[in-house]
């Protein structure tokens, strides 16, 4: 897992990996090293890091070409689902909408190799225009779906950039992502034929307060994998508000989650530290989050609720309030009610709102 750890890192940033040179694995572990990236999504970056080694520490020429072969169908994909996030936004704003293409499809932007982010799903934000978008879906779609499929991709449709189903801490976000709506910016994303295609993105600074609450929310909700913490370290390096993120952290009293994300990019995925703004921590929440990152919440998020009996669901809700009770050294007082308001829900007992929790 070192090894992959690295050779994502060295994608990602696009630099050397910080490797022993004489390495030497056969085709076998090479493919099993592969079959790990493909698990936690971030295939890509893991074949970009290889593509930095010294030649003698390459894998097999058979391996090479088998996998650029899935490189360029990744790239493909990948200009796929840009040409249809600026299709879809174009057509929203020709009803007069301002949509905001958010998560994943932002933050590829920010990559060396954007097109080697593995894609998911394509999420639109419609600031307080949230039941038009519905109106213009159901217009084109026939139905008022906030989530639909086309050309074999996902369009999801958000009211708001982030939340976590609690009030106050909704209330909290929109406060500070109303008043960054001003700095949206329009940027190019490569698309179909060689184009490139206009959409509009949030500023780095939003982009990375969205990323670090939806890593924070799936870490306890449903689990979360390297993808994300990659879409974190790729947006660093361009903020340049850090008061603003700063304020946004403490706001949500997460300085000690985020020192840990943190401690995990310096110590797993050697991020330079002068991009690193928040002392980064190597004690109880470090550690945690590295297991939760590379075992226990990715496991949890590949294997779906929707593929599991009412037992297995139940006995899965109680083992995230385990998660969370564990991860309550630095986590908001208000999450710790999330994953008892989830046992509710799987004994079809939920009566009361997550604010009464």
């Amino acid at each position: 897992m070192d090894l992959l750890l690295k050779l994502v890192s060295a994608g990602v940033l696009n630099r050397k990996p910080v490797v022993d040179t004489s390495i030497c694995l056969s085709d076998d572990e090479w493919m099993n090293l592969y079959v790990h990236s493909q698990e936690q999504a971030v295939t890509g970056f893991f074949l970009d890091g290889i593509g930095l080694l010294p030649e003698e520490s390459k894998p097999s020429l058979k391996l090479r070409l088998l996998w650029g072969k899935v490189l360029l169908k990744l790239e493909d994909d990948n200009r796929k689902i840009n040409q249809l996030a600026h299709s879809f936004s174009k057509i929203y704003r020709s009803e007069g909408l301002n949509p905001l293409l958010f998560k994943g499809g932002a933050a590829a932007y920010y990559y060396a190799n954007p097109l080697h982010r593995c894609c998911g799903d394509i999420d639109l934000v419609f600031w307080r225009q949230f039941d038009e978008a519905l109106d213009v879906t159901e217009k084109y779609e026939g139905n008022r779906n906030h989530e639909f499929r086309y050309d074999g991709y996902t369009i999801e449709l958000h009211s708001r950039a982030e939340f976590f189903r609690l009030r106050r801490l909704d209330r909290r976000a929109e406060v500070f992502f109303d008043s960054w709506k001003e700095m949206y910016q329009t940027v190019n994303l490569q698309t179909t034929d060689g184009k490139t295609q206009a959409v509009v993105i949030p500023s780095e600074e939003m982009a990375l307060c969205c990323m670090l609450l939806h890593v924070l929310r799936h870490t306890i909700e449903s689990g979360i994998g390297l993808k994300q913490v990659c879409d974190i370290m790729a947006i660093l390096p361009y903020v340049k508000n850090v008061d603003e993120v700063k304020k946004f952290i403490s706001a949500f009293h997460i300085g000690y989650f985020v020192s840990s994300l943190f401690g995990f990019l310096c110590r797993d995925m050697q991020m330079d530290r002068k991009y690193l703004f928040v002392e980064p921590s190597f004690g109880y929440g470090y550690s945690l989050l590295r297991k939760i990152f590379l075992e226990e919440a990715y496991n949890d998020f590949v294997n779906n609720d929707e593929n599991l009996g009412f037992s297995e669901k139940v006995y899965r809700a109680i083992g995230r309030i385990v998660r969370c009770l564990r991860l309550s050294p630095f986590l908001p007082e208000e999450l710790l009610a999330y994953p008892f308001l989830q046992l509710l829900n799987r004994l079809h007992l939920r009566t009361i709102s997550i604010d009464e929790v």
